[in-house]
């Protein structure tokens, strides 16, 4: 069993990796509440740092210089490739969701320039060429796949696939004006 380091960017927790959850582990429970909370602390901690006036659209380096928000604890088992959450599935999750918006923003822009960093943290293949989603849950499986691709008029099978749908329908609502579409792809990084 490790922590997460609490120095590990998103990226690096995410990169090509496969977590599964336990049969012990709750249903993905969070509620708008939390994802608007989410929402704004990230946000706010980017806005804190972000000047549209001084960077060029192909100059996402620079965020590399901005502060950091902290997630809170994640702690996971297994190996290097396949790892089981013990503590931050609700989290991941909702991060995994907002991610899925952000690459369809992009992707709907004609943006390309994240075209691997952000599926990457969102779809790896542990064991060849299959790819699995970050959080590989075989119930959301189905879910997971509209939400990629960013169709949101389909029927969920069970209650957490419901709740995947209510909160990426709530992270389509409450995502903030500020990240204009010039702003996205520095957001994303």
């Amino acid at each position: 069993m490790d922590r997460i380091n609490k120095t590990e960017t998103l990226y690096e927790i995410l990169n090509s990796k496969t977590f599964t959850i336990n049969v012990y582990q709750r249903e993905y429970r969070w509620g708008r509440k939390q994802i608007e909370q989410l929402i704004n602390d990230i946000t706010d901690c980017f806005l804190m740092y972000y000047d549209n006036s001084k960077f060029k659209h192909e100059d996402t380096d620079e965020v590399a210089q901005y502060g950091y928000y902290f997630m809170g604890s994640i702690i996971r088992t297994g190996d290097d490739s396949t790892k089981e959450i013990v503590d931050g599935q609700q989290r991941l999750t909702s991060l995994t969701l907002l991610l899925m918006f952000i690459n369809k923003m992009l992707h709907d822009q004609g943006n390309h320039e994240l075209d691997s960093m952000l599926p990457n943290m969102i779809l790896s293949s542990p064991f060849g060429v299959k790819k699995t989603f970050n959080i590989n849950v075989p119930e959301r499986k189905a879910c997971m796949d509209h939400l990629y691709k960013g169709e949101t008029n389909f029927q969920p099978t069970d209650e957490s696939s419901q709740t995947l749908l209510d909160r990426y329908l709530d992270i389509i609502d409450l995502f903030r004006d500020e990240i204009t579409p010039q702003a996205l792809p520095y957001f994303a990084c």
